[in-house]
C-alpha cells in the first residue's frame, strides 16, 4: 500500500488555508496536489477541525476489552451448496 504524503492533520490545514485564500487552484499548486485530490479531501474532511479529527481518531482506534467483537467469523465448508458427496 502506498504511504501517504500528508498526515490527516496536514490535510485539514491545507483545506483551511485554501478556504481562507479563496483560490483553490493556487492552493493546490502551492501544495503540489491535484484539484481532484483537494475535492476528495474536502469531501472526507470538510468542515472538520484538527481537534475534531483527533476525537474521531481516538474513538476509532481504541482497543476493546473484547478483541473478537465485531470480527466476522469465517467458517470453511467442504460442501458446495446443492451437491452431495459420495463416500
Amino acid at each position: 500500500m502506498k504511504r501517504a504524503r500528508f498526515s490527516e492533520e496536514q490535510i485539514i490545514g491545507i483545506l483551511k488555508a485554501a478556504e481562507a485564500v479563496g483560490n483553490i487552484r493556487a492552493a493546490c499548486r502551492e501544495n503540489n496536489i491535484s484539484e481532484q485530490t483537494f475535492y476528495r479531501w474536502r469531501r472526507k474532511f470538510g468542515g472538520m477541525d484538527v481537534s475534531d479529527h483527533r476525537k474521531r481518531k481516538h474513538r476509532t482506534t481504541g482497543t476493546s476489552a473484547h478483541p473478537n467483537i465485531g470480527v466476522p467469523v469465517i467458517r470453511r465448508t467442504d460442501r458446495v451448496a446443492g451437491t452431495q458427496q459420495h463416500p
